[in-house]
């Protein structure tokens, strides 16, 4: 029989790594090719483009429709160890939150990248097991909310932020995407 002390101390030790305070060890990309798609989609909105429904980029007339805006730095410690993990978070949970475990701020601390002003679009798309074709639908969805100014878009075209770090996961036919911004 095992002594209750060292099984309490197993359980408080589980729970300690478990906890939303708990730090978060860097986690490598099962979809880097649809991180990097999604870059060239935020890429093309802030350089005053339209993205299209088969995931091209329109500049024309892009000056009259969307402002421009200087390309975001690709974040890969902010992907490694703060979007992807909450990507794959809300996936497991079969969920779409903020503050899943803690907020943005909490998770950009526990990152050790606490300082500056930070934002946070998250969106899936489901039904099939299309990992481009879901990353481009939630982008879609992000982009439609120019027009109302929602806050998905003005994360997009944020002109403070300078970078951002994309985290995707897919679960049960489901495409979760993270896009963390810093400044």
């Amino acid at each position: 029989m095992r002594s209750p002390r060292i099984a309490a101390l197993v359980l408080a030790l589980v729970a300690a790594i478990a906890a939303p305070g708990a730090p978060v060890a860097a986690l490598e990309s099962r979809y880097p090719e649809a991180e990097a798609f999604e870059h060239t989609l935020i890429d093309c909105n802030r350089a005053g483009g339209w993205v299209l429904e088969d995931g091209t980029c329109d500049l024309e007339d892009a000056e009259a429709r969307v402002p421009k805006r200087k390309p975001l730095k690709v974040g890969k410690t902010i992907a490694a160890l703060v979007a992807r993990p909450y990507a794959r978070r809300l996936a497991n949970a079969g969920a779409l939150s903020h503050f899943l475990g803690g907020s943005i701020q909490q998770r950009f601390g526990r990152a050790g990248l606490g300082d500056g002003r930070v934002g946070e679009n998250i969106g899936y798309a489901g039904g099939r097991d299309d990992v481009l074709g879901g990353v481009l639908r939630v982008h879609l969805l992000f982009q439609a909310e120019w027009k109302a100014n929602g806050w998905h878009w003005r994360n997009l075209m944020d002109k403070r932020f300078t970078r951002v770090g994309v985290g995707v996961w897919v679960k049960d036919g489901r495409t979760y995407m993270v896009l963390d911004f810093h400044s």
